[in-house]
Order: C-alpha cells, then sequence, then structure tokens
C-alpha cells in the first residue's frame, strides 16, 4: 500500500486530521493497478477500455516510493506517467530510480492532493490508487474526487483499493482507541509513537478485553502486528501508517459508489475479475439468492456482507456505458492465453471463496484446454 498526507508534525495545511509523513512505507508492485489488468477488468465487464498496449497517460496517486510507476514507465516507453505523493522520501527515492533506469517518460510531484493543481496534470487514461483512500480525512477525498473529475478522460479507468464494511467494521475502533490513548504529541516522532502503540497493545492483548473476545478479526489484527513486530523492522513504520492514521474509515460499498458518482465515475467490478463471477464470489448455495437482487448496488453490497473482506480492489470508469459487443472485439484483439504447463497438467477446476471447487469439465472444457498448449492464444 502506497499512501496520503500530513507533514512532520502531523499537521497538514489543508487537514485537522494526522498521517505519519517521516517515515517511509514500503512499497511493492501492484500488478492488479495496471493498465493491462485495468482494461481486462473493465471489458470483461462489458466496457470499451482504453487501449492498455498504449500509447496512453498514468497517473498513480500515492505514488510511494515508485516501484508501480517506474516499472511501468519502463515497460511502456511510449506512454507517459505521473507520480504525486506528499511523502518527500518517497519521492525523492522515485526520482532517483527514475533517474538511474533513465526513464524520461515518468514525472514525479511532491505534495498533497488539496495543493496539487489539476491545471498542471495532463488527462489520463489511467489512475491507479493502491490503499490510501480509506485513510485520507474527508477534504481530501474530495481533493482526490476533484482531480479525478478534472484529470481523467471520458471512458478513463479508476483503480482504487478501499477498506470495507462490514468486513473491517472490528478494527475501525480499535485503531481509533489506540490513537486516543496514544496521541501524536506524546511522542517525539511517528515511529516512537508506533512503538510505544504496540506496547500497550500488547498488554491490552495480554491482559484480556472484553471487546476482543467478542470480536475475533480486531483481536487477530493485533495479534498479527504484535507477532510480526518480532519478526520485520517494516512492521512498526506499517502501523504508524495503518493503524495511526486519524482519517482511517471504512466504507460501505454503496457509500464508496456515491463518493465516486460525484467524479462521474461508476463501477464496473472488481480488479480481481474471478470474483466479478457469482459462482466464484460467494458460496454456491449463494449465487441463486444474489441473482435475484436486481439493483446492482445492493447486491454488490450483499456480496461484500456474504464474504466478509476487509477490503476492495475495484475499478471504476468515467462518463462510461456498456457496449458488450463492442467489449468482446477489445478481449479478442487486445488479450492472449498462454499457460506455463502441458493441458494435462493444468488442474481441472477452480476455488469458490467457500474454498469448494468449481469443476470445469465436459468436451467444451477438453477442446478449450487442449487449444492451450502452444504458443499464445486469442
Amino acid at each position: 500500500m502506497e499512501h496520503p498526507e500530513t507533514q512532520e508534525t502531523g499537521e497538514d495545511e489543508t487537514s485537522s486530521g494526522f498521517y505519519a509523513q517521516d517515515v517511509a512505507f514500503r512499497s511493492g508492485f501492484v500488478q492488479l493497478q495496471t493498465p493491462m489488468s485495468m482494461a481486462y477488468a473493465a471489458a470483461s465487464q462489458g466496457f470499451v477500455p482504453p487501449d492498455p498496449r498504449g500509447p496512453f497517460t498514468y497517473m498513480d496517486l500515492g505514488c510511494g516510493d515508485g516501484t508501480t510507476l517506474n516499472a511501468l514507465a519502463s515497460l511502456y516507453p511510449e506512454s507517459a506517467f505521473v507520480g504525486i505523493d506528499f511523502n518527500p522520501g518517497h519521492i525523492e527515492r522515485a526520482r532517483r530510480v527514475a533517474d538511474e533506469a533513465r526513464l524520461s517518460n515518468v514525472r514525479y510531484i511532491e505534495g498533497s492532493f488539496a495543493q496539487v493543481d489539476a491545471a498542471s496534470l495532463p488527462t489520463c487514461d489511467f489512475v491507479g490508487m493502491n490503499g490510501i483512500y480509506s485513510w485520507l480525512e474527508n477534504d481530501l477525498c474530495a481533493a482526490v474526487r476533484g482531480l479525478l473529475d478534472a484529470c481523467l478522460k471520458p471512458g478513463g479507468l479508476f483503480y482504487v483499493e478501499f477498506t470495507t464494511l462490514p468486513g473491517a467494521i472490528s478494527q475501525w475502533p480499535l485503531w481509533h482507541l489506540i490513537q486516543g490513548l496514544v496521541p501524536p504529541e506524546a511522542a517525539s516522532d511517528s515511529r516512537e509513537r508506533a512503538e510505544t502503540a504496540l506496547n500497550l497493545l500488547e498488554k491490552l492483548v495480554d491482559g484480556g478485553m472484553g471487546y476482543l473476545q467478542a470480536h475475533p478479526t480486531a483481536r487477530r489484527a493485533a495479534v498479527n502486528y504484535i507477532n510480526q513486530r518480532k519478526r520485520s523492522a517494516n512492521t512498526v513504520d506499517h502501523f504508524a501508517h495503518n493503524a495511526l492514521a486519524s482519517g482511517f474509515r471504512p466504507r460501505f460499498f454503496s457509500e464508496m459508489c456515491q463518493e465516486m458518482a460525484q467524479a462521474g465515475l461508476s463501477y464496473v467490478g472488481r480488479a480481481s475479475v474471478r470474483y466479478n463471477e457469482l459462482e466464484l464470489a460467494v458460496p454456491a448455495k449463494q449465487a441463486g439468492l444474489l441473482r435475484q437482487v436486481h439493483d446492482s448496488t445492493l447486491r454488490e453490497q450483499l456480496i461484500d456482507y456474504i464474504r466478509n473482506d476487509n477490503a476492495r480492489r475495484a475499478v471504476f470508469v468515467k462518463d462510461g456505458e456498456q457496449a458488450p459487443e463492442a467489449a468482446s472485439e477489445v478481449l479478442y484483439n487486445s488479450f492472449h492465453v498462454v499457460t506455463n504447463r502441458s493441458s494435462e497438467r493444468i488442474p481441472r477446476f477452480v476455488r469458490r471463496h467457500d474454498n469448494t471447487r468449481f469443476p470445469l469439465q465436459g468436451a467444451g472444457y477438453d477442446a478449450l484446454f487442449k487449444g492451450f498448449d502452444g504458443e499464445a492464444k486469442r
């Protein structure tokens, strides 16, 4: 995950909340926010995406140290990339790596989302935002929506990871309590604050809390941080970003759709496309029930209750309308299938959410799998 806004004092000029700026957040490559992944998610749901083969313009909101963006800039030399992050350490590293790799098609902007002038930004085909939105104060969320409204082209795609309700409902009060017990002014920096907070959390867990007994998901989150702290030095910094950000707030799916609609965006589907299929997203007995819910937003919210995930990785489209036939042409022309093993060795099943197997058997599947042998196929 790559992250939001505050100054070293914890007080951002545009927000009354706190978010750690003086510790780095460890970045990683996020495959689901690649143009190809976004485009495939959109086309598989009947929307015609921007051409993911380029040239295109891509913006990463909360780009962290540029791990994802620099990799994409290297893969697509004819396309243009822009990364925005408030953390000067993140931006310094991102620029240094880009310079060392001689990437002339990527630029980085250091600053709060509320401070960036949208007029200075290009119009974009793709925008990515991984694991940040749910940690932003309300005014900064509004600033993100303003950037999307101003910069995302009609038909452009937005990938966003956000924390969901009801799955994350029990963690929210726990982090709120810890933030109150160890306020920003109680420590000289964010790492010291996180260390103090983790020490207190461990005592609370060991001493017994009725809340944690009644909410095992919150207890697992706390115990995971306590145990990981002993194995990895990065755990403290992760805790400073994730648990001690005052803006942290999970959202119902319907809330997120309402907020995105303010920027002209509508929901396309999950970035993990397999979970757009009801037979794979939920236990088999629930798929039939979900088909009876005709309101698509309410159906997706019901899926969140069934799955009880902590987060969604979603794709939204700007001013988009479904065009299934044209989207099918995109799937045929832009995407190919290739396997890393012979068809005889490919497992003939897909796992559902409840860990049961959806079988891939029959003459049609036999022909399909046989066709996978050899070179990449449409």
